[in-house]
């Protein structure tokens, strides 16, 4: 029998023993007495029921096909249980139906299964991902049992283990998937798989051997090092008597409990030569506000008893006359070269930048203050959110290799740079500058920590002139990223980046009085100025439900790791990891994300 078929490549036949024509299926919801009592149904015929299984009548429950968009057996038992459980104990019982990590699988030769999202809806909705993969060729059962065809392909969040999705195609898929069905449920990474002894000879092996691709390609460069380093002194018996077993003890342990140890040897991160203060220099009087969280988090406080100057009479800077105006040129050479269109930094084209950076940076320490105080107020802001971004370029580089700005101790806290002739840390420029004086909460959409979760590196410095456009700008592009904020209408959940839980009370400045949001009792007053912000960057929908709707809000997990501009591989390969990107990042939903 054959099937014709007309597409976009032209005509195709397609030879097979029966043909199966799909028409689809619609719900049998009438004969029922449900158009008499109002019971609402979709435009499709399918009765109108929200997550809990309900109605528009509170006593009246539909679940399964007559009810559900994902027309499965497995998911119309789930809403079944669900049903049945909250028309007996409401209001005691509330069990929501989860639409996140629904398991598809389709049963033919080769099967085919999926959950949660696939590479061409991550591309799609412009959601950044890595693939690792395994073929089933690779796998020892599949090979005996002479099914050695398909593959396992795992998609993740850039640079975590955080699966967002999974596909496998091959024998026994719908069998497969499960494990990752489990593994999304409950937030497991491909790390707690891989470390999960799986029985072998098994097809479930190939789990483990697509998390070992994607820890092949995260493998840490800097632990690399330090294992190299500590292999060499234990080959080398002059070096060991040298040095005795303290060095190489304090370099394992500080491999084994991720670089603790060899902090206490080490001391604090390092500070560039060229951006020390001169120990002639005062230091800022005061703390950093207190009652904020800064973009530390509560390890970097900890850390360290140490205060003062890190300057030492050797490290010392020639004192250079006052700079007129900083050298903002050759700041705006580095980022043009080095910062891509989603804000991330290519750090080794920046290792080439490195002097024009440096001149930047020495122009900002050398500025004089009368100049400063003569600006106006939008071109001070512009000045310390240039001054924030480049001493945290510099910082990095300093310290490579690290794979998260928090490897680098008291990079916020403890490590000063001269800005202005003064010895300044970077939590005092962010809260005491530009929060404390100038009270601009719209520096957070501006300024950049070099982690994933802050705002974007925007390619060029701020200036006064401009700096409205430009916050307003990077304010939307921050915002339009599912990752920072997201809205799940189905469940009545606003999702929102740490950054407005952290900085949250600095919104009350300029965003206090924004009546859809003051007047409003399902609103929090520590939320209130954050929404009003975010409403004012966002599109015309969002920002409606945001003023109208009733929500809960949640707010996501900070990713910590480096700012690392990626270069994309090809497609299908696991090393390094490709990274998908497209233009709609809006339209991702939250279980895409």
């Amino acid at each position: 029998k054959v099937a014709i078929t007309q597409g976009e490549d032209g005509q195709q036949r397609i030879s097979g023993d029966e043909i199966l024509i799909a028409l689809g299926r619609t719900p049998n919801a009438q004969g029922f007495g449900l158009e008499e009592l109002g019971v609402r149904t979709t435009p499709k015929g399918a009765i109108d029921a929200d997550q809990f299984q309900r109605t528009n009548f509170p006593n009246i429950y539909a679940c399964g096909d007559v009810s559900s968009a994902f027309q499965f057996t497995h998911t119309a038992g789930d809403q079944a249980w669900r049903a049945a459980v909250n028309a007996i104990l409401s209001p005691l019982s509330h069990q929501k139906f989860d639409t996140r990590c629904i398991p598809w699988t389709t049963f033919t030769d080769p099967e085919v299964a999926r959950v949660g999202m696939s590479e061409a809806e991550a591309i799609h909705r412009g959601i950044p991902y890595e693939v690792s993969r395994c073929d089933m060729a690779e796998n020892d059962r599949a090979v005996t049992e002479g099914e050695d065809y398909g593959v396992v392909k795992v998609l993740t969040v850039p640079g975590k283990d955080a699966i967002l999705g999974a596909s496998i195609v091959g024998p026994h898929a719908g069998e497969l998937i499960g494990e990752y069905v489990l593994a999304m449920k409950h937030g497991i990474g491909l790390n707690k798989i891989l470390g999960t002894i799986h029985a072998y000879p098994t097809l479930s092996e190939s789990s483990v051997r697509a998390a070992g691709a994607w820890k092949r390609a995260h493998v840490p460069a800097g632990r690399l090092r330090m294992v190299e380093r500590y292999t060499s002194i234990r080959r080398s018996r002059a070096k060991s008597r040298l040095l005795g077993g303290s060095l190489a003890a304090a370099l394992l342990a500080g491999i084994v409990l991720g670089g603790c140890a060899l902090e206490a040897v080490t001391g604090r991160g390092k500070v560039p030569e060229y951006a020390k203060p001169n120990q002639q220099s005062s230091t800022m009087e005061g703390s950093a506000s207190s009652g904020l969280a800064d973009r530390s988090g509560p390890s970097d406080q900890a850390s360290g008893s140490n205060s003062g100057s890190l300057a030492t009479a050797d490290q010392q800077l020639v004192t250079s006359p006052p700079d007129q105006q900083p050298a903002t040129g050759r700041y705006a050479e580095v980022l043009a070269a080095v910062v891509d269109d989603q804000g991330l930094v290519d750090y080794g084209a920046l290792k080439d930048h490195r002097e024009a950076l440096k001149a930047y940076v020495v122009s900002i320490g050398s500025l004089d203050p009368i100049v400063y105080k003569a600006w106006s107020r939008n071109d001070q802001i512009a000045f310390w959110c240039n001054a924030y971004n480049a001493l945290t370029l510099a910082t990095v580089l300093e310290n490579e290799p690290v794979d998260s700005i928090k490897d680098i101790k008291g990079v916020w806290t403890k490590l000063q740079f001269q800005v202005m002739g003064t010895g300044l840390t970077l939590d005092q420029i962010e809260k005491d500058k530009l929060i404390g004086e100038l009270k601009d909460p719209r520096i957070h959409m501006a300024i950049n920590c070099a982690s994933m979760g802050c705002a974007p590196l925007r390619a060029e410095p701020y200036e006064g002139k401009q700096l409205d456009a430009q916050f307003d700008d990077q304010a939307r592009r921050f915002l339009a990223d599912p990752r920072r904020f997201s809205i799940d209408a189905k469940a009545g959940v606003v999702r929102l980046s740490k950054i407005f839980d952290w900085f949250g009370a600095d919104f009350a400045n300029g965003y206090s009085d924004d009546p859809a949001f003051t007047r409003s009792p399902s609103k929090k007053k520590k939320e209130a100025p954050a929404l009003a912000f975010i409403a004012r960057h966002v599109d015309a929908a969002d920002r409606a439900y945001l003023e109208t709707a009733d929500y809960t809000i949640s707010y996501m997990k900070y990713d910590w790791s480096l700012n690392r501009h990626r270069q994309p591989s090809a497609p299908g390969s696991s090393e390094p990891p490709r990274v998908g990107s497209g233009e709609d990042a809006s339209a991702a939903t939250d279980e895409a994300k």
